[in-house]
Order: structure tokens, then sequence, then C-alpha cells
């Protein structure tokens, strides 16, 4: 699956992902900066892959001007509550301070709250990472209390919205692009398995979804 708004590019993590994400991910800029801070081997990383469930689990690369970056996911989403957790990394540090990290965080947020329907979601943030806290709190996600050196925070729908909304809209101003986020389903392994869960999810939404092509939809975001 592919995600396209504001100018950048999500797309479905795949097997040819691993060795960079693994090397991005062992890097000491991003390792410390991470709950989980052990170094990840090639066998490691290879058995985490083949043991993610599509239907729990949505791990998206970030490519900004067709340059792989980053990652972000929604991952373990409760089915009986549709809560979830979520991450994400820049293993570029010089695009850690510019709007990348921001744009990526909108863009996956409108999909799990706008498609997927989820009502909140989780993140872990190490205590001493006092810019993630502030970010995340940016993106309307509240703490919600502190194990050791790890602070917990929760970001609902409607904290997204009201923490965001305003600067969403200002972007969007002058550019070609709409509030629409455009999903495309190619030929990754899970493809058929998202786009039938696309579906089925936006079905009762059919006036906010539109069919472009064969596997290629967008869909509009009114939050």
């Amino acid at each position: 699956m592919i995600l396209r708004k504001y100018g950048i590019k999500l797309r479905s993590l795949g097997v040819h992902d691993l060795e960079l994400l693994r090397k991005k991910r062992n890097s000491s800029f991003v390792r410390n900066r991470m709950v989980y801070q052990e170094e990840i081997s090639q066998k490691q990383q290879l058995e985490w892959y083949k043991n993610l469930d599509p239907a729990t689990n949505l791990y998206l690369i970030i490519e900004n001007n067709d340059t792989s970056c980053g990652l972000i996911n929604i991952k373990n989403i409760n089915p009986d509550t549709g809560n979830s957790e979520s991450g994400l990394f820049i293993w570029k540090e010089d695009l850690t301070r510019s709007h990348l990290p921001v744009l990526a965080s909108w863009l996956l947020s409108e999909t799990g709250y706008g498609i997927a329907g989820g009502p909140g979601t989780e993140i872990k943030v190490l205590k001493s990472n006092n810019s993630a806290i502030e970010f995340n709190k940016k993106m309307g996600f509240n703490i919600t209390r502190e194990e050791n050196d790890i602070v917990f925070m929760y970001q609902s729908k409607k904290s997204f919205s009201e923490a965001t909304r305003s600067s969403r809209e200002r972007f969007l101003q002058g550019r070609k692009e709409g509030h629409e986020i455009d999903l495309s389903f190619n030929d990754h392994e899970n493809d058929d398995f998202i786009l039938a869960n696309f579906l089925k999810l936006t079905d009762q939404h059919k006036d906010l979804r539109k069919t472009i092509s064969d596997r290629h939809y967008s869909f509009t975001i009114t939050f």
C-alpha cells in the first residue's frame, strides 16, 4: 500500500527494506533515543518481520523526494477496542528538524482515525527525550503515566483534530492537493488483504471514498 498526501509518501515495509531498516535502527543516533536499545541482528529482524500480522500491524517507510528516510507504524491494534500503539523515527538527522516528521504523523493519524476508525493510540517515550515528548504533545498526545524512565502518552481522534486541524488546513492552503488521502495497492505481499480491509472499513463512508482506477482510491478527511 502507498499513501500520499502533504507532498510525502508512506509505503508498506517490504522484505527488501529490512537490511537498510536494521542498519538505521541500530545506528547510535536512532538507538539511543529508543526504549529498546539493544542492537538487532539480521536473524532477529527477519523473524520479527515474518511474525507481523497485517490485521493488527501496519509498518510504513517514509519517503521524501523518493528517498527512504524513516519508519512509522500503527501496531498491536486491539480487535475489541480498536486502540493501538504507534511509533515513528527518522534516520536522516537533518530531516528530524524539518516538517517531515509532522507531515508523516498527520498522514498516519488521518489514516488511523479517518479510514481504520480507531479511537486512539498510545506511544512510549524515554523520559529523557524531551524533544520527542514536546513533539508528540503538539500532535495531540497527552501524558497518561510514567514508569521508571518511560513516559506513556495517548492520542485520541478528538485530541489529534483539536491539536492539528488548523495547522493542517494552513499547510494545504494554496496547494494543488486537497483534503484527500491518495491510496494505491500494488504488488506488496499484503496488499490484497489490506485493500479488502480498506473497502470493508470505508463502505459506510462511500461518499468520502472515490475510485480513481483499479486498486487506486482517494479518501476525504473531514476532521
